[in-house]
């Protein structure tokens, strides 16, 4: 009796066993998503936590964390308010963009794509500096359709919309200067022109010059 019993448990365990390694999770490779879930909600927890102690640079360091264990929609909000309160416009609009692309709502969708659109267009300052002391004093310069200004000490500064925008420098004895410059967040934009001489002019002073001797 005793034998049948030993052999009947014998011939269960043979069969139980494949089915139970089956149903098993391997703990090998990647991390279940269970786990991952959990990992990344504590850390977006610590991220709100350091929020109300008015630590946001502690709150960036959790959040990017919890974004790099598990992406969701919570932690993609919560980073882009964080970069566009300290004027990280371009990293806000990154997360909006992911935002307007991963959320299940699809408002929230049409929201963060427009907000991170409107961080594009955000105004920037616009430098046009002209290199050489004789080009910078006589030069004009266009931007956009706005009338052309003079150059103060070699440059100046125009507060634009975020785009694409064409600068046009012409200095007397000079070639003109023109050319497409985008600026975009925000961002301050560095133009630095050297302007060429324009030969054909230099060629006709010196002719008229030997004309007169």
């Amino acid at each position: 009796m005793t034998r049948s019993r030993t052999a009947l448990t014998l011939r269960c365990l043979c069969f139980l066993t494949p089915l139970w390694l089956a149903m098993t999770p391997q703990t090998s490779g990647a991390q279940p998503a269970t786990t991952s879930h959990i990992e990344a909600s504590v850390r977006l927890g610590q991220a709100r936590a350091a929020l109300r102690r008015g630590q946001p640079d502690e709150a960036l360091r959790y959040l990017r964390e919890s974004l790099a264990i598990q992406e969701s929609t919570e932690g993609l909000r919560e980073i882009a308010r964080i970069y566009e309160a300290q004027g990280q416009r371009r990293l806000a609009a990154q997360a909006l963009l992911r935002l307007s692309v991963t959320s299940n709502n699809r408002d929230e969708r049409a929201a963060a794509g427009a907000q991170a659109a409107m961080l594009q267009r955000a105004s920037s300052l616009l430098r046009v500096w002209v290199v050489g002391r004789d080009a910078a004093r006589r030069a004009r310069v266009w931007i956009d359709h706005a009338p052309p200004r003079t150059v103060q000490v070699g440059g100046l500064e125009s507060l634009v919309e975020g785009g694409s925008h064409r600068v046009r420098v012409e200095s007397p004895g000079y070639l003109p200067y023109e050319a497409m410059i985008a600026t975009a967040f925000g961002e301050p934009r560095d133009v630095q022109v050297r302007m060429v001489r324009d030969e054909s002019v230099l060629s006709v002073t010196v002719d008229a010059g030997l004309s007169d001797r």
